[in-house]
């Protein structure tokens, strides 16, 4: 009755298509997905293990479904920045040099090209490398900003070992302590002040724009983000130098004052005086450096994400 020429159900040719549109849409969103948890895994904002772990997946779910549609216009936005001429074709000089292995076939490359998103893949390898490649974009970003604002938490361990405050770890084991303890109070500090400053949203904005350039399937690993992850360790070690600096001039001035104390009033005890002092001091000195230091950071950290999202995305390079 429902039958057409073919002996086939009329709709069989409309539902094989209509499943195939699901099946591309829903390989689309698993990678936005994927590319979205790199980053929720190690981003300092989202990374906190106090966090119930249901809450950040419904949350990473709920971000990938809201990314997932703006995903053509994020890549349409990219080629037009791109097309320099305004041609609507992109030439061998527009094309960064890292984003050349994208099109295999030369140019020039037209719109539909570039923001063409691979097919499903035909074996479980070739879905796992596509899975990990999207990972790992995430993971670099989330990785490089944690590297950058971990710089408050080594400027507190720094301070701990130089105020004697370290010493509680050994002096009384049984605290289980995990970490610096002033160290810790910075993270903090620092982690609520990204969440004030919508540190986070730019987190999330940033990892969008990499689809500018590179959409769902078409990952790829620029050496020059490799190069930058060294270059913000690096980064992230002068800053904790800087921020621990004031709190380490004003122990080391302490210090020769005792010293110098110890050689004029012999009487003095100055190792059993030197603690308090040292450690009275340390805190004094800390609490007046806690707003530049969070200045310090906020102000790296806008760069360093700029740096990162065009470095991942392809998009800083010649």
């Amino acid at each position: 009755m429902f039958e057409g020429f073919a002996g086939q159900p009329p709709w069989e040719g409309g539902a094989a298509r209509l499943l195939h549109s699901a099946a591309a849409q829903l390989h689309v969103y698993v990678l936005v997905l994927f590319r979205l948890s790199g980053m929720m895994t190690t981003a300092p904002a989202f990374s906190n293990l106090a966090v119930p772990i249901n809450v950040r997946a419904a949350l990473l779910i709920a971000l990938s479904a809201l990314v997932t549609p703006l995903v053509g216009a994020i890549s349409e936005r990219g080629f037009r920045e791109l097309d320099r001429d305004g041609n609507g074709r992109l030439s061998a000089d527009e094309i960064p040099a890292e984003l050349r292995p994208r099109f295999p076939d030369g140019v020039p490359v037209t719109l539909e090209e570039f923001r063409r998103i691979p097919g499903i893949p035909r074996t479980v390898f070739e879905l796992a490398w596509e899975l990990l490649a999207e990972l790992a974009i995430g993971l670099i970003l989330g990785l490089g900003v944690s590297v950058l604002v971990s710089a408050v938490q080594v400027a507190g361990q720094l301070i701990d070992q130089q105020t004697g405050i370290g010493l509680g770890e050994a002096l009384n084991p049984d605290l289980d302590p995990n970490g610096s303890s002033t160290g810790q109070l910075m993270m903090l500090l620092a982690v609520a002040l990204l969440f004030l400053v919508n540190a986070h949203v730019a987190f999330v904005q940033t990892i969008s724009e990499t689809f500018a350039a590179l959409p769902p399937g078409g990952a790829l690993l620029a050496a020059s983000s490799i190069e930058l992850l060294s270059s913000l360790i690096a980064e992230s070690l002068r800053l904790a130098l800087q921020v621990a600096a004031p709190v380490l001039a004003a122990l080391s001035i302490a210090e020769v004052a005792l010293g110098f104390l110890g050689q004029t009033v012999p009487q003095i005890n100055v190792l059993i005086l030197g603690f308090p002092i040292r450690v009275l001091l340390g805190l004094i000195v800390f609490a007046l450096i806690q707003p530049a230091a969070m200045d310090l950071l906020l102000a790296r950290l806008p760069e360093a994400l700029s740096a990162l999202g065009a470095a991942l995305s392809g998009l800083g390079g010649d």
